[in-house]
């Protein structure tokens, strides 16, 4: 019978990707696929919980099933990437190149682009623990939240003092989380009058969520030309 204490092992996952490298993502809970069956999800978890702490995102993701079938993230497939896409667009831009006609999900979809090993990203989350929609978790795993990550925020405060990045979280609902999480406290921006926010100290942003309509291209434009960002890029590079 499964056991909570079978999944103890998903609060030690960090994130994916290369933790040294310059720009850091990070949300407010790790997911499943959107097409995963109850088997499916019950399968991940387990799976999951005996990730070493850092993945590279692609081959981590062909551990995990949906329609009986492993997520190669490498290939064109059903259900929606839009939060990757965003991610991929900043990244892209501030490296130089074009994140439009289709540069963005190719980067999603690149060996050595979004969340891969050999990559210029790493991507993390406020919770290790998947969860089904947006704040709730499976109910195999909903004590899991509630536990102290002492340890794991340890870890990710001692990479990114290591790798001294510019971090990136999307969620506004998770503002103070976020706070907690980078030790931080938020500014408005002044060049811009979207509701982005920024630590100077700590070279962290807060933007809208990646998703659910609530970023657009016009915003993305306003933060990318922003001269907080710019300054903060500057100093990273």
């Amino acid at each position: 019978m499964d056991k909570t204490s079978d999944l103890m092992g998903l609060l030690d996952f960090l994130g994916y990707g290369n933790p040294l490298a310059k720009i850091w993502f990070v949300g407010g809970e790790e997911g499943f696929g959107g097409s995963m069956s109850e088997a499916e999800k019950m399968e991940s978890l387990h799976t999951r919980a005996k990730w070493e702490p850092i993945r590279d995102m692609g081959e981590a993701h062909l551990e995990l099933r949906e329609q009986n079938e492993p997520i190669d993230i490498s290939q064109r497939r059903a259900g929606s990437i839009g939060v990757w896409l965003w991610m991929s667009r900043i990244s892209l831009a501030l490296h130089g190149q074009p994140y439009s006609g289709g540069a963005d999900r190719e980067y999603v979809y690149s060996r050595n682009g979004l969340g891969r090993a050999q990559g210029k990203t790493f991507l993390t989350e406020i919770s290790p623990v998947p969860c089904s929609q947006a704040g709730k978790a499976h109910p195999l795993v909903a004590k899991l939240t509630s536990l102290p990550q002492t340890s794991r925020r340890s870890r990710l405060t001692d990479l990114r003092e290591t790798s001294d990045p510019l971090t990136i979280c999307y969620g506004l609902g998770r503002r103070q989380a976020f706070a907690e999480l980078l030790e931080c406290s938020w500014t408005p921006l002044a060049s811009i009058e979207d509701p982005i926010f920024w630590d100077k100290s700590q070279r962290a942003f807060l933007l809208p969520f990646f998703g659910q309509g609530q970023m657009s291209y016009a915003r993305l434009a306003r933060f990318l030309n922003s001269s907080e960002l710019r300054s903060i890029w500057s100093d990273v590079n």
